[in-house]
């Protein structure tokens, strides 16, 4: 503009050209060479394409087409391009700019399936089981086995190709996701008495990777604690053995130190039945002795002599004879002597043996044993268990030592659980705190308590046998003490009491029925879960009205806001007009698609007039307008497409002309 006037060149300054608070290029005359200066009151247009009607486009929406202070931002990602090769959309190609894009065409053109082909290619998936069976089906019919599909992306790091294939991997290592809406995928949500948290971790950064690490350090708490309760049951089995009152450590020492003073007499009795079967033993042999000498070869009465014949007279024949008789009768003596004077020493002192054998006997029976020998063996036997028993007492302690350091290490475990769910948590609220500057109608709230279902349900399922009231069963909720949980299902399996009993607990009869019922991995899943976030979305008002108090209509509204606040990741979204006021849709919707696209793109399919001529949508892309049945792209100063957005969006030129018509006659009456 050329002012040729100080006074409106000031005024203009200050108010804007014609006090419109819009700031153009002012040059006071037309011999302006100064460099600096042209270049300080430089205007900047965005132009998808260098060309008449993208100029007029600019002109025609300046809050995102022109600056005059710096280059127009453009997004720091965006969707470049999809080409199909296969399926419905064979060899199309369809290009997007980096600003607002709209689909429009006639029904079953396939304007949702590049919607689906996009989720397709980023791994994106809707948590509405109705919704993604949809999507998945249409996808499979227009998109067979083989297909290919490839898409164009651009980050600050340049430009990337993704290409992925109907039946092949199964997903891709994407630079960014986009935030991507199925058709009717709004709509349904809108039907919910409550928005779905998943909304406003579209806004979240890095919202996967803050999941994952509440699982990881979940998952770390659950496989020590299953450590824990194996070792607990070792400490158990090896308790068992040292407390038994049968035959444990101080049963057996108790045994031991009773028989320890029965052990002389067992000594001396032993000793007393050792010297009664070496006498009886002896007796056998001396008997055996004097048999054999008695009963032996009869030694001969004489010397055999030669006949003494007529001789006799001169030989001592019957003297011999004789001397050898009385030899055999003083050796029978003698044998019966010695005999006798054995049994004699073998007999000495017997009784007093026999009678001390009886007296110790008799003291070793009432005290439960036959003879001193059993008592020398048990206590043997004692003395080995005694040895036994303390080894594995000793072992006993150790692991004792191991589990109290363990229940230690599950509460700084759990803290860290804690910490990661609290940071997810803190991430939302910083979400909520962005999203509300970019809302016009509502705004959001992050309750950290507010859904308790998951809990409840577990809780429900773990108290069986337990006879827990519901009132009883919210108290053990909100009062949960979940490292008394963890150290409860420890010491129940060990055998021992948790620290700080609390005798009734409804939580500890419900770790001890969980523990004997084997669901110590449940145990860990309810100590890792918390009350889950959940989202309140209310009216702007005063006072504000509640997500629930609303119609079906503002509901949709209402998610449609949150799902368009302000973010850098592009929005591709199918019909976002459906259930929607149609008033709301050109009071919210159009002015936040027009605001955001400055630094975000918008790829939306649309039948709403609204969204897309309302809107001055950058690059609209009539599917089936040329022809031979390609789609046709451009802007709404292109005659094809301002034909096929009367078409589509109007009902035709008729319809459209009829409708302006009857509204003259109703505004002229």
């Amino acid at each position: 503009l050329e002012v040729c006037r100080d006074e409106v060149l000031r005024e203009w300054l200050g108010a804007g050209v014609k006090q419109s608070g819009r700031k153009f290029t002012l040059v006071q005359g037309s011999d302006m060479h100064v460099p600096g200066e042209r270049a300080s009151r430089g205007t900047w247009i965005y132009l998808p394409d260098v060309s008449v009607s993208e100029l007029r486009h600019a002109f025609a929406l300046p809050e995102a087409a022109v600056r005059v202070d710096a280059p127009p931002a453009s997004p720091s990602m965006w969707i470049e391009s999809i080409t199909f090769k296969g399926g419905h959309h064979d060899g199309l190609s369809f290009e997007f700019c980096e600003r607002a894009n709209a689909l429009i065409g006639p029904p079953n053109s396939g304007k949702s399936l590049v919607v689906d082909a996009l989720k397709f290619v980023f791994g994106v998936t809707c948590e509405l089981p109705e919704v993604e069976a949809v999507s998945k089906a249409r996808t499979k019919k227009c998109l067979p086995s083989g297909s290919s599909i490839e898409v164009r992306v651009r980050t600050p790091g340049g430009q990337q190709v993704l290409t992925r294939t109907v039946g092949g991997r199964a997903s891709l290592d994407t630079p960014f996701r986009p935030i991507i809406f199925s058709q009717t995928e709004l709509t349904r949500r809108g039907m919910a008495e409550s928005p779905a948290v998943a909304l406003l971790d579209l806004h979240v950064p890095d919202v996967d990777a803050l999941k994952t690490e509440i699982v990881r350090r979940a998952d770390v708490l659950s496989h020590r604690f299953r450590d824990l309760i194996t070792v607990a049951r070792t400490a158990n089995e090896l308790r068992e053995i040292v407390t038994n009152p049968q035959d444990g450590l101080e049963a057996t020492k108790a045994e031991l130190g009773h028989l320890v003073g029965k052990e002389e007499v067992a000594r001396r009795a032993t000793d007393a039945v050792r010297v009664l079967q070496w006498r009886q033993k002896a007796r056998t042999v001396v008997e055996e002795w004097g048999r054999e000498v008695i009963q032996g070869p009869k030694l001969p009465s004489a010397p055999k002599l030669p006949a003494e014949g007529d001789l006799k007279r001169f030989v001592p024949h019957e003297g011999l004879l004789a001397v050898g008789a009385r030899f055999t009768e003083a050796l029978e003596k003698a044998v019966s002597s010695a005999r006798k004077e054995m049994h004699s020493l073998l007999e000495k002192d017997e009784a007093d043996f026999v009678k001390l054998q009886e007296q110790f006997l008799a003291e070793l029976k009432a005290a439960g044993f036959e003879g001193g020998a059993e008592v020398t063996s048990r206590l043997e036997q004692l003395r080995s268990r005694v040895g036994e028993l303390e080894d594995v007492q000793n072992e006993l302690h150790e692991i004792e030592t191991k589990l109290d350091a363990g229940i230690v290490e599950l509460g700084e475990l759990l803290q860290n659980t804690a910490e990661a769910r609290q940071a997810l948590t803190s991430a939302r609220k910083s979400a909520c705190r962005i999203v509300n500057q970019s809302m016009r109608t509502f705004f959001a709230r992050v309750d950290d308590a507010g859904t308790t279902e998951r809990l409840d349900d577990l809780i429900e399922d773990l108290k069986t046998g337990t006879y827990m009231r519901p009132e009883a069963r919210r108290r053990t909720r909100d009062e949960l003490d979940r490292g008394r949980l963890l150290e409860q299902g420890v010491r129940h399996i060990q055998g021992v009491s948790a620290s700080a009993p609390e005798p009734g607990s409804d939580q500890d009869r419900i770790v001890d029925e969980a523990v004997e019922r084997g669901r110590t991995d449940d145990l860990a899943k309810l100590a890792c879960l918390w009350p889950g976030d959940s989202l309140l979305l209310e009216k702007k008002g005063s006072p504000p009205t509640p997500f629930s108090e609303l119609t079906e209509g503002l509901r949709a509204l209402a998610i449609k806001e949150i799902s368009f606040a302000a973010s850098a990741l592009p929005v591709v979204t199918d019909q976002p007009e459906d259930a929607v006021p149609t008033r709301s849709v050109f009071d919210s919707l159009v002015p936040t698609l027009r605001q955001q696209r400055v630094t975000r793109q918008f790829i939306v399919v649309s039948h709403d007039a609204n969204i897309v001529v309302a809107g001055d949508v950058e690059r609209v892309t009539a599917l089936e307008a040329n022809d031979d049945g390609s789609p046709y792209a451009g802007s709404l100063f292109d005659p094809t497409i301002r034909g096929a957005a009367l078409e589509h969006l109007e009902g035709g030129q008729a319809a459209f002309e009829l409708r302006a018509s009857r509204y003259e006659q109703l505004q002229g009456s």
